[in-house]
């Protein structure tokens, strides 16, 4: 995308362009308050920068924003990442069957980074599959609708990320939602529910990942060792005292990291396990930015619903939106690695506004 963007004698413009949409707009806001906080964090310098790359995401989001200003482009994309999505899931389940993993440390059968990355990026291919299929005709359709259901249950019977069960339930949601008749919308839902409830009644995987994380976190006041969501709670409750203390302008960028380490310092056992990571991105925002940066951050999510994008990608880049605010709520996943880079290049190559 950057060389791409580089190479066009437009860039200049482009980038301009991008700038001047909603969504890169509120990008740029929130990176300034981001540079800002570097006067005030209490992390080392290092640190500080360390984080503060990690918030590249936005500018590859601008990037896609001035790269993908035409429908057909957009529409191009999707289906290059269905493709892709279709070779990864046909090696996934080859993988699976002979049980093994890329890596040889992941369970088997996933073949993309790690087993959250794989179902969330599966969830959103399944869902551009199916809006693709709305908009074909012939063999083609059915090709996709039936990529679209093949990558829905993998995610729901064989993986075990609970992340990727929420995506796939928002993605499913925008889809029935986006439908051109309120009749069409209608039977989608009931259809989307009753798939929900198939795959809770069915899916032996689903309900132990479910029912371990519910059980985990009705005992995180008497267990003896740390769990998946157990350590969430105890990393959230510690997070909101930190809040408490410095609302308005938090910790700086870099700054959680100190802070909750000098929070936890006199503690025993698993309860004072450092983090750099709440597992929460928007405690994770207001810790380093305080309520100001949380607004900012707030308003570029906003902003993705006032982008002037053309075509059903809208839907799809909106519901990608509201799949990462649910993930999110259980980890950070618009600034880790794999899942910033996801939204980055959803939000850039989706919501695109067309070139006037």
């Amino acid at each position: 995308m950057l060389l791409a963007l580089l190479a066009a004698p437009s860039a200049v413009s482009r980038l301009w362009s991008a700038v001047r949409q909603p969504l890169g707009g509120a990008a740029l806001l929130f990176g300034v308050i981001l540079i800002f906080s570097l006067l005030w964090t209490v992390a080392p310098t290092t640190q500080a920068l360390r984080e503060l790359a990690g918030w590249r995401v936005l500018l590859l989001m601008v990037v896609g924003l001035a790269i993908f200003d035409e429908r057909e482009a957009r529409e191009r994309f999707a289906v290059w990442i269905v493709a892709y999505a279709a070779l990864a899931l046909t090696l996934a389940f080859a993988m699976l069957w002979l049980g093994r993993s890329i890596d040889g440390f992941q369970s088997p059968g996933i073949v993309l980074r790690n087993e959250a990355t794989q179902a969330v990026f599966f969830a959103v291919s399944a869902a551009l599959a199916v809006w693709l299929a709305y908009n074909r005709s012939g063999s083609a359709k059915y090709a996709y609708f039936a990529i679209a259901l093949v990558l829905a249950v993998n995610v729901a019977f064989f993986g075990a990320s609970r992340s990727g069960y929420v995506a796939l339930v928002v993605m499913a949601i925008g889809v029935a939602l986006s439908a051109a008749s309120m009749k069409a919308r209608v039977l989608t839902v009931l259809a989307c529910a009753a798939a929900v409830v198939a795959v809770a009644v069915t899916s032996q995987v689903a309900q132990q990942r479910v029912m371990e994380g519910w059980q985990q976190v009705i005992a995180v006041d008497t267990a003896s060792e740390s769990s998946s969501m157990g350590v969430r709670l105890v990393f959230w409750r510690t997070s909101l005292d930190l809040i408490a203390n410095r609302p308005l302008l938090g910790y700086g960028v870099g700054g959680f990291q100190s802070a909750y380490a000098e929070a936890v310092a006199e503690r025993t056992g698993w309860r004072g396990i450092k983090t750099a990571d709440p597992h929460n991105q928007f405690i994770f925002v207001t810790v380093a930015v305080g309520v100001i940066g949380l607004a900012a951050f707030a308003w570029l999510l906003i902003c993705s619903f006032r982008q002037r994008t053309s075509g059903w990608m809208r839907a799809a880049g909106l519901s990608v939106t509201a799949a990462w605010c649910a993930t999110s709520l259980f980890n950070s996943h618009f600034t880790v690695f794999n899942e910033g880079h996801l939204i980055a290049l959803f939000w850039g190559a989706l919501l695109a506004e067309d070139a006037r």
